[in-house]
């Protein structure tokens, strides 16, 4: 448990450590945040599909079975998409009114190469979970639990974005939001 603590507050001190000392761009944290939030909403709703409606009782040729693989995973990264508007509006409220253009932050390697590395270990988390809904009975996979704590960290950013205590920190304000989402992580993870 004591190691658990640790690695969880490693994982929030990190980020801010990389802001302060390093150079990192909040605004890019905050996107990449939302990145991981809406890869694992689609790895725990494709799994959830996996669960829902096994390859096994949906199909008979390899076509089918090819076909139900695609489709649980083109069926997570519909539920992702559908919720992006709705969950990426704060980022708006965020940057906006810091000056940060959002077009600034999409060309910006560092951007491009955490959206990889985030695909990358959503596709990992993905597969876990794909071998855990083949093997474990559904109640002990904990999905809808899996995906209350995709969303959490996230809803807790809303939250506080809504509530406007962020336009106190000016152009500051997306570094305030890492802070936020940091300590909801940690707030999960313990």
């Amino acid at each position: 448990m004591h190691a658990d603590l640790l690695a969880a507050a490693a994982r929030m001190l990190v980020p801010l450590a990389g802001i302060a000392f390093l150079g990192w761009s909040a605004p890019t944290l905050l996107l990449l945040y939302f990145a991981d939030t809406l890869l694992g909403i689609a790895a725990v709703c494709a799994a959830m599909f996996v669960v829902g409606f096994p390859p096994e009782s949906t199909t008979t040729t390899l076509a089918e079975r090819i076909n139900a693989e695609a489709g649980y995973v083109l069926g997570g990264l519909f539920v992702a998409a559908a919720l992006a508007v709705p969950l990426g509006l704060p980022l708006a409220f965020v940057l906006e009114p810091a000056g940060i253009p959002v077009a600034t932050l999409l060309a910006q390697p560092s951007l491009a190469s955490g959206l990889v590395a985030q695909a990358g270990l959503a596709a990992w988390s993905y597969a876990g979970l794909y071998r855990a809904a083949r093997s474990a009975p559904p109640e002990r996979l904990q999905m809808k639990r899996r995906l209350s704590l995709a969303l959490l960290r996230w809803v807790a950013f809303i939250a506080v974005v809504y509530s406007g205590v962020g336009l106190a920190f000016g152009h500051h304000a997306p570094v305030f939001f890492v802070a936020v989402y940091a300590v909801a992580t940690f707030i999960t993870e313990v």
